[in-house]
């Protein structure tokens, strides 16, 4: 988010935008800030275990707690020192097939075992959740400068960052979410 942001108060960038913040332009190049690509995640709570899932479930018991956060911080090992995600699974969408990618997948899905962690023995109350992410959206956002907060003396860059991620802009973004 920084490198456009930089650019644009160092005079490259949308010659509008330099210019409507005042700031004199050293290079016009209209697409910085213009390509902004990220990854859409959602979250699927929360899925209850039975018994028979007991022994695959990290868990903490209440009164294990100290002891676990001790083990992790002096050795790095115990529950706390085990990745959270589980297992993962790679998907590629009708989108990818038909446009001939059907080996590169653009959903991933990956079980989460620790959502949230349980202090409790209770099976009953063990509980995991399914994250899926969308890795190949078609979907472009941009980075800009906020002109007004700049004009008005603001300097800090969380502030002055204009963020815009047009998630679903592109419409197969939102089949390939569903067939994931």
């Amino acid at each position: 988010m920084n490198s456009p942001l930089l650019l644009m108060l160092s005079g490259v960038g949308p010659r509008e935008v330099l210019e409507q913040a005042e700031i004199p332009v050293k290079v016009n190049i209209p697409a910085v800030g213009q390509n902004l690509n990220d990854h859409i995640w959602f979250m699927i709570q929360s899925f209850k275990f039975n018994a028979s899932a007991s022994p695959y479930i990290p868990r903490i018991l209440e009164e294990d707690l100290e002891a676990a956060f001790t083990t992790y911080l002096e050795t790095g090992e115990g529950v706390l020192g085990q990745v959270e995600a589980g297992p993962q699974a790679f998907h590629a969408s009708s989108r990818a097939i038909v446009e001939g990618e059907p080996a590169w997948s653009d959903v991933r899905i990956t079980l989460t075992t620790m959502c949230p962690l349980s202090f409790s023995d209770d099976v009953d109350s063990w509980t995991a959740c399914y994250h899926m992410e969308l890795d190949r959206m078609k979907s472009r956002g941009s980075v800009s400068l906020n002109t007004t907060a700049y004009l008005d003396g603001v300097r800090d860059v969380t502030k002055l960052v204009l963020i815009d991620f047009k998630a679903f802009d592109v419409a197969s973004d939102l089949d390939v979410a569903l067939d994931g």
